[in-house]
């Protein structure tokens, strides 16, 4: 393989993109949403959340992982990105790994982050629940 390669699959759910262009789909980016993290492609990668809306949709996607890899990318808890549940199981069940600066958009104050799950050590000396 290519050193610093990853492996990435990606999914949208279409509704946040204009239904104008909804039916033309990105290269690369495969239909599907919350549902996708119950699947067996999602065994064993990260989950990576970009600019989850202000609803419930990042902090179902939290329950349905299964995985101990979080990034999320967006603003943090009061911004515009994901809602207090979200942001209250984040700091319930995750810590943060490392903290990067973006270039937000204007008066944005988005940044990534990189999680992993509390007792995730547990889980990979000893094994997952099935």
């Amino acid at each position: 393989g290519v050193e610093g390669s990853v492996d990435i699959v990606a999914f949208d759910d279409g509704s946040e993109v204009p239904e104008a262009v909804r039916q033309v789909s990105a290269e690369g980016v495969s239909r599907g949403g919350v549902e996708v993290l119950r699947q067996s492609v999602a065994e064993g990668r990260t989950l990576l959340l970009v600019y989850p809306p202000p609803d419930d949709m990042a902090m179902r996607c939290l329950t349905e992982y299964r995985g101990d890899l979080l990034i999320y990318v967006g603003e943090g808890r009061g911004g515009y990105n994901g809602n207090d549940a979200f942001f209250d199981a984040l700091e319930r069940a995750w810590r943060v790994k490392r903290v990067l600066p973006l270039r937000p958009f204007p008066g944005g104050h988005e940044k990534l982050f990189f999680l992993k799950r509390r007792h995730a050590w547990i889980r990979e000396r000893f094994g997952r629940r099935k």
